[in-house]
């Protein structure tokens, strides 16, 4: 089926119908149309096979699409489509993800910003430090080779032999929470 035909008649289909042309589709329209789809259609199941569909074509939307869409799905769905968007996107700059931090929850936004392959300049870092905190940051200092040196955690970089070397003055049950949050972000 092509996607013009199902963009002018999805309107008239009932949610088993427009899940079953979504299947067959061929091709898939323009950003705007897709939006179109999704906001107008009540059917969250229609629009989750779309966005799958439009995914697998490799479509990617612009933060205000995905906000616009947000009616027509499940919020969790809403969710990672709009993580998995974010992580699809290898031309994102940090002000566009940071656009999501309203968004997006604070574990699907550390997993964009720590799989992002963005090198954050210090300003970038503070910002991210105010929102996910500090635990969260010295993860991403580490991954960026840098030294972080809060009050109470820090980090050096020994280029000498290309080798980290980490000092904690926190106890037990801190690292502990930091292994869980890393964990948490990255879904392990």
């Amino acid at each position: 089926m092509k996607w013009e035909y199902f963009y002018e008649n999805y309107g008239e289909w009932e949610e088993k119908k427009i899940i079953n042309c979504v299947h067959f589709l061929e091709d898939i329209g323009p950003n705007e149309e897709i939006v179109d789809v999704v906001d107008f259609s009540y059917s969250e199941k229609a629009n989750a096979e779309l966005l799958k569909k439009a995914l697998k074509k490799g479509v990617i939307f612009s933060h205000d699409e995905i906000v616009e869409m947000e009616c027509g799905l499940d919020y969790e769905l809403y969710l990672a489509y709009a993580a998995t968007n974010l992580l699809e996107n290898p031309n994102l700059t940090f002000k566009e993800i940071m656009k999501y931090k309203n968004d997006l929850d604070e574990n699907y936004l550390g997993t964009v910003l720590y799989r992002s392959k963005l090198i954050y300049t210090q300003d970038e870092l503070d910002e991210i430090e105010n929102f996910l905190g500090q635990e969260f940051v010295a993860v991403l200092y580490k991954k960026q080779h840098m030294r972080y040196n809060r009050h109470d955690y820090v980090i050096e970089y020994s280029p000498r032999r290309g080798r980290r070397k980490e000092k904690e003055k926190i106890g037990l049950f801190a690292r502990f929470g930091i292994y869980k949050l890393v964990n948490n972000i990255l879904g392990l």
